[in-house]
């Protein structure tokens, strides 16, 4: 009996190696055979090791990664880690651009549950999945709650925020968030011409000369 309990923990702890160092194949290999000789299908263990079979499918696109994370929310739904695989069907459909259901998987998540770098990472994909489904205001919503600006998808954020405002003529705000992204290496070319449309909007023509004749003469 300890025998056995020694081989699950050793497949699942060479498991857990091998995903940390994103050998995926190799690791889901672990954990399915963890699972194997686990005594308890209910244990915490076994439910982790059936979460991270789904998450290597999932990073190696396998086409039942989907099915894989439903299941273990249906047999799992006490486990900490459903919250992680709602996630990852969020982020499998974002990445197929199926933006739809990307947000009906996101809604399954509460952002005051999540923490850094999650937080930005969902903020943006689902506010991008709703600007991509045309509903603007959530989307606006969604970046404006944006405000780790360490995170990578920050500026990406803000460029949006800016550009729903901007459509909207939401000039003050669009300018704000434009201001923000003119010295960022990504949208440092293309704020500029947002700026100087919003100055004259504004008919603030002084503002439209000196900070648009840089612009024309490049």
């Amino acid at each position: 009996m300890s025998m056995v309990f020694d081989n699950d923990l050793l497949s699942y702890n060479r498991g857990l190696e091998l995903y940390e160092k994103q050998k995926y194949g190799a690791a889901k290999e672990q954990f399915e055979q963890a699972i194997v000789v686990m005594d308890d299908q209910n244990s915490e263990i076994c439910a982790n090791a059936h979460f991270y079979v789904a998450d290597c499918a999932l990073e190696l696109f396998h086409k039942d990664a989907e099915f894989l994370l439903k299941e273990f929310i249906g047999n799992y739904s006490s486990s900490p880690r459903v919250s992680d695989a709602w996630f990852l069907l969020g982020n499998y459909n974002y990445r197929k651009k199926k933006w739809e259901e990307a947000i009906q998987y996101y809604n399954e998540l509460q952002v005051i549950n999540l923490v850094e770098p999650r937080k930005s990472e969902y903020l943006f994909k689902k506010g991008y999945s709703e600007f991509q489904e045309k509903n603007l205001d959530e989307a606006a919503s969604l970046f404006f709650q944006m405000n780790d600006q360490t995170s990578i998808y920050f500026a990406p954020g803000t460029y949006y925020l800016g550009h729903i405002n901007y459509s909207q003529k939401k000039y003050a705000a669009a300018l704000k968030s434009f201001q923000s992204l003119k010295d960022h290496e990504l949208f440092g070319d293309v704020v500029p011409y947002y700026i100087v449309q919003i100055y004259h909007f504004q008919e603030d023509y002084d503002e439209v000369i000196s900070y648009g004749k840089p612009f024309l003469e490049d």
